[in-house]
């Protein structure tokens, strides 16, 4: 048995899967290490002389052969193999001839150049081949793909124990609309979820009512239904506000918690410096009394109530939190019934706890929170502990995720609402024509890793792309600013075409028009071939010529065209990464570009939500389709114009 490792870092290693695939005997196996001669041999002849079925007394010249020759050497190669009896070889040497010469990139570009004329055996000899070769190309690419894991594709195996029940959870902050970051967590949520056959719990969390409304839960709901992600439960924290009341007095009666009334930057600047607060050494008693009177009173509205773990600890997070607090404003489902309200900090891990919860994606910003996470397990002796796994933020290059940012471009009147195009938001990127199988793709694509880096958008522009372009509903629209009409003889009567309205004057782009002249002929696009007969005014003629040699293949729309708005949306920001500028001047001026165009009739019967492509020009979102507004979709223009 002839074993040839490859691993397709090469051209010439479909030369191991052509050979497995001919010969028997020969099996090729992938290998990551790195070649050094011919695949896992010394040199081709080597390889070669170890498969009986090639007999290599005819093929002379395959002595000398050298994988990646030069262009001198491909010269000299194929005068010899003009002057040999190329046409009478065996099948199986024949395919490894081809395959020889396909691995040879000069010789393949040489080839499509049309430069192998004079070398008439040659040229026959690998053109006959390359069709009689094809399935087997395409079997080799099919089976590269399968071999070779993509750079970016990201691995999922964070070491759960073999047959571990996963549960995870999502748990947004009903405090404003949910971007493209809140995106990445719910769907590597649902995925471990779907990937282990176990539950996905939707909780909101909503322990800040200074700072949440009903409408953003109810958006965020939308949201994530527009993403395709369906919970198996839907919780709130607030749910168990009662039950984290009792924990809260259980650290208190434990010595595990106390009341402190020091002021905020006091309060912040001693636990930079690890200074205990004057509080900390209050009794059980005294610290009981004032937390019930922050629970039922206004006489202790200035203290907090804070664990007490360690103020010496090198990760400040350790060095005893805040876990509850007064807040007198109404809470947007509970109403007035609380007056003091738990920290995310602390109802995080004692929710995962109770509520099932075994696998807590959380994003690197928590990290150093992570041990204070499972001190709050231990202290409460919860026997639920959650395995805790970090991944990163989606963060992208000339992008704010900042709700503060975010808040005020909406409020200043810079952007259009929360769901402008040009927002990180959900709403925004999918009415810029974001697909959510795109984005959906992407997040695996990214997974759960850990590195945090700034991302470019033009990835995941690539991926939808792909599949935009796959629906979208081809028309053909003109821009208002570079019509101009052009007159059809012998009339538009004879000249239906299919679905498409024929006028005797049609109009067309004088850009794309460009210089031709009369007498030169013109392809409009599912009408036919014209001579320009005329060129004031504009006149054309149908003329029998095979469109490829026409001078120009033009766009067309009748006179009963339709209007439509087209927009293009840029970066929102002008500079990769905020900095010390403030969002006003780091917003980008030029963001926002509509132009009017006249579009055939096709275009009627589009709705909200679709795609078409308005050939020659771009793929668009339908933003709306009464008026017809149009978003272009980012990577799929066709002229070189940028924003």
């Amino acid at each position: 048995m002839v074993k040839i490792l490859y691993n397709h870092s090469r051209r010439h290693h479909i030369l191991a899967y052509a050979l497995a695939k001919e010969c028997k005997g020969v099996e090729v196996e992938y290998s990551a290490e790195k070649e050094s001669g011919c695949f896992n041999y010394q040199s081709l002849i080597d390889l070669l002389q170890n498969i009986p079925e090639i007999s290599l007394e005819t093929m002379e010249y395959l002595n000398g052969w050298k994988l990646g020759m030069t262009y001198p050497e491909i010269t000299k190669i194929t005068n010899t193999l003009e002057e040999s009896d190329i046409e009478g070889l065996q099948p199986i040497q024949k395919t490894l001839l081809f395959f020889l010469l396909y691995s040879e990139t000069i010789f393949v570009n040489l080839h499509k150049a049309g430069k192998l004329k004079s070398l008439a055996k040659v040229d026959k000899f690998y053109t006959e081949q390359l069709a009689a070769e094809g399935d087997l190309i395409k079997e080799y690419e099919k089976q590269k793909k399968a071999d070779t894991k993509p750079d970016d594709q990201a691995s999922f195996d964070i070491g759960l124990p073999e047959g571990y029940r996963v549960v995870t959870r999502f748990p947004p902050e009903p405090s404003g609309y949910m971007h493209i970051g809140h995106a990445k967590a719910a769907l590597l949520n649902q995925y471990f979820a779907e990937k282990y056959h176990g539950q996905l719990i939707i909780r909101m969390d909503d322990t800040n009512p200074s700072k949440e409304k009903g409408e953003f839960e109810e958006s965020i709901m939308e949201d994530i239904s527009s993403l395709g992600i369906k919970g198996n439960v839907k919780t709130r924290t607030s749910n168990h506000f009662d039950l984290l009341l009792d924990f809260a007095k259980q650290m208190i009666e434990m010595g595990l918690a106390y009341c402190d009334n020091t002021p905020v930057e006091q309060m912040r600047m001693e636990r930079d410096k690890g200074i205990h607060s004057k509080n900390r050494t209050a009794s059980v008693r005294e610290n009981m009394s004032v937390f019930n009177k922050m629970i039922s009173t206004n006489e202790c509205d200035e203290y907090c109530l804070r664990a007490k773990i360690n103020m010496e600890d090198l990760n400040k997070a350790m060095r005893d939190p805040v876990i509850y607090r007064v807040n007198l404003t109404p809470h947007h489902y509970t109403g007035t019934k609380y007056r003091v309200y738990p920290t995310y900090d602390f109802a995080c891990p004692v929710i995962d706890s109770i509520e099932g919860v075994t696998l807590a994606l959380r994003t690197s910003e928590y990290r150093d929170r992570n041990p204070q996470y499972m001190w709050f397990i231990s202290a409460l002796s919860l026997k639920n502990r959650p395995i805790i796994w970090d991944f990163s933020r989606l963060n992208f290059k000339k992008t704010v995720l900042s709700k503060r940012n975010l808040k005020e471009l909406v409020e200043q009147g810079r952007v259009n609402g929360w769901d402008d195009p040009r927002m990180p938001t959900i709403r925004g990127i999918l009415r810029k024509g974001l697909t959510k199988q795109a984005l959906k793709e992407y997040v695996i694509m990214q997974g759960p890793s850990k590195n945090t880096v700034l991302l470019e958008w033009d990835k995941l522009w690539a991926i939808n792309s792909k599949i935009v372009e796959k629906s979208a509903k081809k028309i053909h629209g003109i821009s208002k600013d570079d019509m101009i009409d052009i007159k059809i003889l012998p009339g538009a009567s004879a000249l239906a075409s299919g679905d498409r309205v024929v006028t005797e004057t049609l109009y067309i782009s004088k850009s794309d028009l460009g210089s031709i002249a009369v007498g030169d002929d013109i392809t409009l696009m599912g009408l036919g071939t014209f001579k320009l007969t005329e060129k004031s005014p504009l006149t054309a003629k149908p003329h029998e010529t095979h469109p490829k040699y026409t001078k120009a293949r033009l766009t067309w729309v009748p006179e009963e065209s339709v209007a439509v708005a087209t927009v293009e949306y840029g970066d929102l920001l002008t500079i990769d990464k905020m900095d010390e500028r403030g969002i006003n001047e780091a917003f980008n001026e030029d963001s926002r570009h509509e132009v009017l165009f006249q579009c055939d009739e096709r275009v009627k019967s589009v709705s909200k939500g679709d795609f078409v492509q308005i050939e020659k020009r771009g793929i668009y979102y339908v933003d709306s389709a009464q008026p017809l507004v149009l978003n272009l979709v980012p990577t799929t223009k066709q002229n070189n114009r940028k924003i």
